[in-house]
């Protein structure tokens, strides 16, 4: 049916990087109803790498609203106001992301990031120290813990 079609639409131009083709078959399976957290999620996270960060910014809030603790939605609220250049605002979604996601080190290293660019030193370093903990190959966290 039409939502199957775009469902692989979508999975097809996001594995080729043709973003512009993706939110639009995401967003087009959104308009016929068959929205899901995933689906919504999937559209938030195509506009953070399509640097729509404003767009992608309200996406997650909206999914932030209606589950607070949802992983993903932190997530992406808190890249997307990274992306903004908005540090300040993405510590506290990324501070809370790893008490659902712990293993994540990609979400550390985010948190270090707006860590340092808050002038949270001490922070950064032993979230970056968290991360090559876990990852002893992390050429970001070896490189800017240095």
């Amino acid at each position: 049916d039409q939502i199957d079609a775009l469902l692989v639409a979508g999975e097809v131009n996001d594995s080729l990087n043709r973003l512009g083709p993706a939110i639009s078959a995401v967003q087009r399976v959104l308009e016929l109803g068959a929205a899901t957290v995933g689906r919504r999620v999937w559209l938030a996270r195509l506009r953070f790498r399509n640097r729509d960060f404003a767009e992608a910014e309200r996406l997650a809030s909206e999914l932030l609203a209606e589950n607070a603790e949802l992983a993903d939605g932190l997530y992406v609220l808190g890249l997307a106001r990274i992306g903004m250049e908005d540090y300040a605002g993405a510590v506290d979604p990324l501070e809370r992301l790893p008490k659902l996601r712990p293993w994540s080190t990609v979400a550390q290293h985010n948190l270090a990031v707006a860590y340092l660019h808050t002038c949270r030193f001490g922070e950064a370093g032993r979230r970056w120290s968290r991360v090559l903990a876990r990852d002893p190959k992390n050429y970001d966290a070896s490189w800017t813990s240095a």
